[in-house]
């Protein structure tokens, strides 16, 4: 059986979020974004000598690109449209982070569980619209605090870089 990371790989060197057609929850997202970090920090494939670059601002991109920036990986963030969260942004949905999980035992309970895990964006369940906002404001925060590990690239096509 292939270890998480080997079963997000592409290629060499790249590693897809995204399982495929299926609906996934945006925490499972998240969730994959700081997952993939981790492991590839502990296989020393990324490290302070090492860039990551993550290609896509949604939750899961971002949630990677700020977490192995807070590690002090040199991370690039690229975006091709000029604002991140494009799918929430244009949303009035009310969203909750185990909204693809029913009827899994967590979904009927209400917890949102993390695996104990610290997650860089926030995330509850509301109005799509009220989590990008406030998803913004963490993101450009944090961006300011951490310009000399963290570069965002918005309204850039990874064939420019």
């Amino acid at each position: 059986m292939p270890t998480f990371l080997e079963a997000h790989k592409v290629f060499s060197h790249l590693y897809l979020l995204s399982p495929g057609p299926d609906p996934v929850s945006i925490r499972d997202q998240m969730l994959r974004g700081r997952l993939i970090v981790e492991e590839l920090i502990h296989k020393n494939i990324i490290n302070k000598d090492k860039p990551l670059l993550v290609v896509g601002g949604g939750a899961g991109g971002v949630t990677a690109a700020m977490f192995a920036a807070e590690k002090s990986i040199h991370t690039t963030l690229v975006e091709r449209k000029r604002r991140l969260f494009s799918v929430q942004r244009y949303s009035s949905r009310f969203i909750h982070p185990t909204q693809y999980d029913w009827p899994v035992d967590h979904y009927r309970e209400g917890n949102a569980f993390w695996n104990g895990l610290p997650m860089p964006l926030p995330f509850a369940a509301n109005n799509c619209q009220v989590l990008v906002t406030n998803w913004d404001i963490e993101f450009n925060e944090f961006a300011n605090n951490n310009h000399n590990v963290f570069r965002p690239m918005l309204n850039t096509a990874i064939i420019n870089i």
